[in-house]
């Protein structure tokens, strides 16, 4: 910002007389004088002798407007800014004109959160002077985190109209691009800038997630393996590649790159810290403890809950700790001598293991993914209670539904529907139970237009009532959330409605999961409104019902 502003007043300190407005012969070498001297202090560093003299400079001639200007600048870079406010608007009141205090006052007003002021400043100094590249920049930044992508992307494109071969702004066009999922508009950006700056890591990231989102994976994998060959421990581009090599069902050097989770900035806090070792699957387990750490959500612990029975196999005493919500259906796991809750003490262990790092450890592939049937229950207890709540309903076909996951989740926009879309399929004549957790006011006002919708509420306490209410369903029809996996792990017919910007676990292109016999995917397609899958799903879920009646 500094080298910025000395070279926006390089020409007042190199001039005599450019510096002010309307001044007598007598004062003008003296504040003329003075200003470049206040200029050489600023190039040394020495901000308060600068500001000093730049006050001096004033007082000799009140109208010596880039003085003005110089001090707001400085004043603003102190932290006081009623004080530049009020030079950077005398400047103005001088001469109007002036691009650099209209910017400096807008960079006030962005630092004081005042929005509106901060982009009508910024826009007035762009009117006045179109050369300055920054500003485009920042006021397309501005615009666009307030929500305003379209105006960002005007913005940015008439600085591209000046500076065509700009990378910054065509990388920042590809972003505004990508925020509004114009993914084709944002390929292009960045396929530009990329030929500008090939080797631009940031610019080579930008373009892989661009390139995931048009299901471009070819490419995507080869800027990812770009980006490690220019930047080996690039933490980001190792991960996505796991998750991206897992997605196309490459598991070897899927498993092994998926362990540079524990370096994003989301996991790296969440990393196990203790002195035993991990186990990696080369070490005996004969007679030793091993301590399965349960990570990240629900539906992954269900998931890969699945290996632990290998480990007892291996001949060790296995230690498992989970979540407190999971607790109780945990305990239907075969293999688990010790089920902890997460928040108690653990007994000791020998080896330790991060539950999603056993299929790394274990070895598995698409070809041997154990129990794919089922490999869960419900308890007893909880099975008998909510079969009695559930045949209350009636005897019609019983329809378990999710389409909402939990809101807290990182990704949960991208994985959830709207209830509108799907509530069409409660007009066919069958019993549909709400398995998820929360649904807002406004939509218990529209379920309570239909008397064949059941929602339990608060009286589901953990997975384990979750799981009896899927045991008492004939098909559980779900968006990817965790309900997904827990009815795939009880053997559940189970449809799940899958975004196109899928989760790695569900693979490409393919109506089944390798995780499940029991789940079937309706997938929906870039730009594909979901109400036409939602109507795929209500036919098939007619003829099922037809079936089961025979």
């Amino acid at each position: 910002m500094l080298k910025a502003i000395l070279n926006l007043f390089s020409n007042a300190k190199n001039s005599n007389a450019d510096g002010a407005s309307v001044v007598t012969p007598t004062s003008l070498p003296d504040a003329a004088s003075l200003f470049r001297q206040a200029g050489e202090f600023l190039d040394r560093g020495d901000t308060v002798s600068s500001l000093d003299t730049y006050l001096q400079v004033i007082k000799r001639d009140p109208r010596f407007e880039k003085a003005f200007v110089m001090i707001g600048y400085l004043y603003k870079e102190r932290g006081n800014f009623p004080q530049a406010k009020d030079h950077l608007i005398r400047a103005i009141e001088i001469n109007p004109e002036l691009a650099d205090a209209n910017y400096l006052l807008g960079s006030i007003a962005a630092a004081e959160n005042d929005a509106e002021k901060m982009i009508g400043y910024f826009e007035r100094s762009i009117l006045l002077d179109p050369s300055q590249e920054h500003i485009y920049l920042e006021l397309s930044y501005a615009l666009f985190q307030l929500g305003r992508g379209n105006d960002a992307i005007i913005q940015i494109k008439r600085g591209l109209e000046k500076f065509p071969q700009h990378v910054t702004m065509l990388q920042y066009l590809g972003n505004f691009h990508l925020s509004q999922f114009q993914h084709e508009n944002a390929f292009a950006a960045y396929e530009q800038a990329l030929r500008l700056m090939p080797d631009s890591v940031e610019l080579l990231y930008n373009f892989v997630i661009c390139c995931m989102a048009l299901y471009r994976f070819d490419l995507a994998l080869d800027c990812l393996m770009r980006i490690q060959s220019i930047q080996p421990d690039h933490v980001m581009a190792n991960f996505e590649e796991g998750m991206l090599r897992l997605q196309r069902g490459e598991y070897e050097r899927g498993w092994r790159q998926f362990e540079w989770r524990w370096q994003t900035p989301a996991l790296s806090a969440a990393k196990f810290k203790t002195f035993k070792p991990k186990w990696d699957g080369t070490q005996s387990l004969a007679g030793k403890t091993i301590y399965i750490r349960s990570e990240q959500g629900f539906g992954d612990t269900i998931q890969f809950c699945r290996f632990i029975p290998q480990l007892k196999e291996l001949g060790a005493r296995v230690v498992f700790s989970t979540s407190p919500l999971l607790f109780e259906l945990m305990t239907q796991i075969g293999g688990v001598d010790s089920l902890v809750n997460d928040k108690q003490s653990l007994p000791d262990f020998d080896f330790y293991c991060d539950l999603m790092s056993l299929p790394l450890a274990l070895d598995i592939s698409l070809h041997n993914i154990p129990m794919s049937s089922r490999y869960l229950q419900c308890p007893p207890i909880q099975q008998k209670r909510w079969e009695k709540r559930v045949l209350e309903q009636g005897e019609r076909t019983k329809i378990g539904v999710v389409w909402s996951g939990n809101p807290l989740h990182t990704n949960n926009h991208m994985r959830s529907i709207a209830l509108s879309s799907i509530m069409s399929i409660f007009q066919i004549d069958a019993d549909f139970t709400i398995l998820q957790k929360e649904i807002s006011a406004s939509e218990r006002v529209e379920l309570s237009k239909y008397p064949n919708v059941f929602f339990y509420g608060e009286e589901v306490k953990d997975f384990s009532d979750t799981a009896a209410l899927v045991d008492a369903m004939d098909i559980v029809v779900t968006v990817d959330t965790s309900v997904a996996h827990l009815s795939g792990s009880m053997g559940k017919p189970t449809w799940v409605l899958i975004s196109c910007f899928s989760d790695w676990r569900w693979l490409l292109g393919t109506e089944s999961s390798p995780w499940y016999d029991s789940v079937r995917l309706f997938r929906q397609n870039t730009g594909e409104p979901w109400e036409v899958i939602v109507q795929k799903l209500k036919n098939e879920l007619v003829a099922l019902k037809e079936s089961l009646a025979t």
